[in-house]
């Protein structure tokens, strides 16, 4: 009963909140780094942001992709390059860009993942069969489907493991279709929640876990229609990062686009919802502030106390916010 009239109380209160909007205190526009890229109609875009006590980390990456073949029913992304540009705030200064990793091959996200074939992971020397991770169907050399994993991670509460398999099926090489599906198996049993799966596409995706780990995030392009292309505003379109978010204690999804940026307590985190970067408090899943911008949101990070946050659009240009989070968090600021 506690806990039901505890719950209700926070709905309530954030209620008054759900309908703010909150206007930046400031707009950085960062410098674009000029590198090389491989094709003309190739730009650079802020895909991460990182926030230090005194440092912006601002991660540019630049993506190029091939239209549908006969062969191929969607589109294909891969990274050229990724960059970071470091932003001292004292000093307002840019650092030299620094090159962090060509063709596909840079995760932002360092997460230990597990020991792992095409079918079973080992936890502790303990083999454990993963269900529907594994398909091998060959009528032919020419006619076949394959799935495998390729990716396993056991999540920090230890009761779920979550994966990614690639999927083939080859028809007479007339026809080729390639897809990466998110998986999260219970650790125990290796029993599939199969209601939390997630198709990626191709190209690049990341797995990693909020701050206290309790969220699995899996950032990531889906190169399947409707494509999501945004607008900069310079008369290019640049590709809409997807962010798939799971609860895991329940575990469930929760509604979120573009990334999902938490505070250091995984009290609350910000998202894109209905088009709008939005502050949602994560346990009761309520949207409490919105965050007005000219451009589409692409990426966000709060500072490390919290109170501000930063959110880069698809304009390149770093609006700041400050986060106005309720007084519900002890010793955060109460903002009017």
């Amino acid at each position: 009963m506690k806990k039901l009239i505890m719950i209700l109380s926070i709905y309530l209160s954030f209620n008054f909140h759900a309908s703010a909007q909150v206007y930046p205190a400031d707009i950085i526009v960062p410098p674009i780094p000029d590198y090389e890229t491989y094709s003309s109609d190739e730009g650079a875009t802020i895909f991460w942001l990182r926030c230090g006590n005194d440092t912006l980390d601002i991660n540019f990456m630049a993506f190029w992709y091939y239209p549908p073949e006969t062969y191929y029913y969607y589109y294909r992304f891969y990274i050229d390059w990724s960059v970071l540009v470091r932003y001292d705030q004292n000093k307002d200064t840019f650092y030299d860009p620094t090159l962090l990793g060509k063709d596909n091959n840079f995760k932002w996200n360092q997460v230990d993942g597990l020991i792992h074939d095409a079918s079973t992971v080992t936890i502790k020397e303990e083999q454990i069969i993963l269900e529907n991770s594994y398909l091998h169907n060959e009528v032919d050399p020419d006619n076949y489907e394959d799935e495998f994993l390729i990716e396993t991670l056991l999540t920090p509460n230890n009761r779920y493991i979550a994966g990614i398999t690639h999927y083939k099926s080859v028809v007479s090489f007339h026809y080729n279709s390639e897809n990466h599906t998110l998986r999260l198996w219970d650790s125990k049993t290796g029993k599939e929640l199969s209601e939390l799966k997630q198709r990626l596409g191709v190209g690049y995706h990341e797995l990693f876990f909020s701050p206290q780990g309790n969220y699995l995030l899996c950032r990531y392009f889906s190169d399947h229609y409707p494509y999501d292309f945004l607008d900069t505003g310079e008369g290019k379109a640049i590709i809409g990062p997807q962010t798939y978010l799971i609860d895991l204690s329940f575990p469930q999804k929760l509604t979120s686009k573009r990334d999902v940026a938490f505070t250091s307590d995984d009290e609350y985190f910000v998202t894109e919802r209905d088009g709008v970067p939005t502050l949602v408090h994560a346990r009761t899943d309520t949207n409490i502030l919105r965050y007005a911008m000219e451009s589409p949101m692409i990426s966000a990070a709060f500072s490390p106390d919290n109170q501000r946050l930063y959110i880069a659009g698809a304009n390149s240009k770093i609006y700041v916010f400050d986060s106005h989070l309720p007084s519900h968090a002890a010793g955060w600021e109460v903002y009017p």
